[in-house]
């Protein structure tokens, strides 16, 4: 895409266009690289990739969205109180 070197699988591959559109950004999941095609607007395509690769991480970590929602929003003790 950028000349960059080839990403190592898990990959997240983002395109532009809609169905029959073409590959415009990847993101590496293991190591958070990324590579995209420096002749279209890519930099919102990257966040998407990144919020999704975000999503893949939290699952990993833990599986169940109940658990994840109930972690998020579990009272917090204050700092140093």
């Amino acid at each position: 895409m950028d000349g960059a070197e080839p990403l190592e699988h898990p990959i997240l591959i983002g395109g532009i266009g809609g169905i029959g559109g073409r590959a415009a950004a990847a993101l590496a999941l293991d190591e958070r690289r990324t590579i995209a095609d420096p002749f279209r607007p890519t930099a919102a395509l990257l966040v998407h990739l990144r919020l999704r690769a975000a999503g893949f991480e939290a699952h990993a970590r833990m599986p169940s969205v109940a658990d994840r929602l109930r972690a998020a929003f579990a009272p917090r003790r204050p700092v140093g109180g």
